[in-house]
């Protein structure tokens, strides 16, 4: 049954001569789907038994994921409540709605704002390469940690009630551990980038100076510090390295990549170096280990024997990403993103002049190196969506994406909020040093300050 015109305000009646508020339950729910929420509001006017139907709570749960694909709705807490409560953050969102924090830092550097620690507590970097401990609800520095001066810290790992830090020394880095609760640092080490968690080891490698000729990987307690195991690993790209179940993983600068049980510390398997050029990158799946080389080449191996499955070469250099996704596998080299079929060994597309590549479920999203532009395609065949406009020789990249928008800054600090699915601009900011999302709050860094909006914030206007 067609209806034309729906008026809420009386029981008008269809071409087919039945009344709408005479419709089955059912049938009315299907009407009401295709209502915007205002409208369905106003049927709650119309008889008791419409506010009866826009009440209901599986309603708002179909009205939820129609107009928020993708969020998270919770089985605890009311569909209605839930769906208004999202409503209202994106309309924050939409007409820049928002309560400002202001975080004076005195830094620029790239921390601030980039750890949340929960909801109300973000780690910033201070001068100094100090660190601090922001409250959102009190607004002052409720803790403070001792810097590095010239130093600059990478990344924070925010680990209990731990601490952890490493920074930039110039001729390699430094982890640092504190206690959160007393500020007391409790170790440190010189160490390379790479750090992993496990249980209550810290485990990273370590060598003599920048070039990692007698590098070894050590496991230190995480509370004091002591080297607890140790694995050889001559020529290390520490970048590799990665913690996979029972396994330690790693790939060298001569190529090879080389397997160690963790609690055994014992090599469990070696794979050679076929390529003969350095390992750049690698992903474990259930039964494949599939490696990246600077030379261009991919190379699937069986995990269990080590046998070499497939070869994948398309005459480009540098393989500096891999992503799996189903049989798919897109590899980021330094000028193209290639879309390789794995079990017929065949490249299904590829996209020339890119800098650099982001995924998020069916979509690619890739970043034009002469346009500036970000170009939004379709994983399975890479076409083209649309482009989200950049300027000309300026490298931009996908930040971060959500449900309904798409986060992208350029290198000469413009930061862009995009509609996902229409792609138009939403909102711009200039000389942004650093930007991070953490839910609904946009952490944006610039000279001496961190600027938290929070979104989520109930704002009546």
């Amino acid at each position: 049954m067609a209806v034309r015109t729906l008026c809420l305000s009386s029981c008008e009646f269809s071409q087919a001569g039945v009344a709408l508020t005479q419709l089955p339950s059912v049938l009315t729910q299907l009407v009401l789907l295709w209502l915007p929420i205002t409208e369905i509001e106003h049927t709650k006017r119309v008889c008791r038994r419409f506010r009866k139907l826009a009440s209901n709570e599986s309603l708002w749960a179909l009205l939820f994921r129609r107009d928020f694909p993708g969020r998270w709705m919770s089985s605890d807490i009311l569909a209605s409540f839930q769906y208004r409560h999202r409503y209202q953050i994106e309309r924050n969102w939409e007409k820049s709605r928002y309560l400002p924090h202001i975080i004076p830092t005195g830094s620029s550097w790239s921390l601030g704002g980039e750890i949340v620690m929960d909801d109300q507590r973000i780690v910033c970097e201070l001068k100094g390469s100090a660190l601090g401990i922001w409250n959102l609800q009190s607004a002052v520095f409720e803790q403070t940690f001792e810097g590095s001066p010239g130093n600059h810290i990478e990344y924070v790992i925010n680990e209990g009630n731990l601490l952890i830090s490493y920074d930039d020394t110039g001729l390699g880095g430094r982890v640092k551990v504190w206690n959160k609760t007393t500020g007391q640092k409790l170790w440190q080490n010189f160490c390379y980038p790479k750090l992993i968690l496990d249980d209550g080891h810290l485990i990273s490698a370590i060598g003599e100076g920048p070039i990692p000729n007698n590098s070894q990987i050590v496991f230190w307690d995480k509370w004091t510090g002591l080297q607890k195991r140790m694995i050889p690993a001559p020529n290390i790209n520490s970048l590799t390295l990665m913690l996979e179940g029972p396994h330690l993983i790693f790939g060298n600068l001569e190529g090879v990549i080389k397997i160690y049980d963790k609690s055994l510390v014992t090599l469990v398997r070696e794979l050679p170096a076929v390529p003969s050029s350095p390992v750049t990158c690698f992903i474990v799946s259930k039964e494949e280990l599939i490696a990246g080389y600077d030379n261009g080449i991919i190379l699937v191996w069986n995990r269990q024997n080590g046998q070499l499955i497939k070869t994948l070469n398309e005459g480009l250099l540098n393989v500096s990403a891999l992503t799996l996704q189903q049989n798919r596998l897109f590899a980021t080299y330094a000028s193209a993103v290639v879309c390789w079929d794995l079990p017929t060994e065949q490249a299904l597309f590829k996209i020339e002049g890119v800098s650099g590549a982001w995924i998020d479920g069916d979509l690619l999203f890739v970043s034009k190196a002469e346009s500036g532009a970000i170009e939004m395609r379709r994983c399975v065949n890479g076409a083209l969506i649309r482009s989200l406009p950049g300027d000309p020789d300026v490298y931009s990249f996908v930040m971060h994406t959500n449900p309904e928008r798409v986060f992208t800054r350029s290198k000469n600090g413009l930061m862009r909020i995009w509609n996902k699915r229409t792609g138009s601009l939403l909102q711009q900011f200039f000389n942004v040093d650093y930007g991070s999302v953490k839910e609904d709050r946009l952490l944006l860094v610039s000279e001496g300050k961190v600027e938290v909006r929070d979104f989520a914030a109930m704002i009546k206007v």
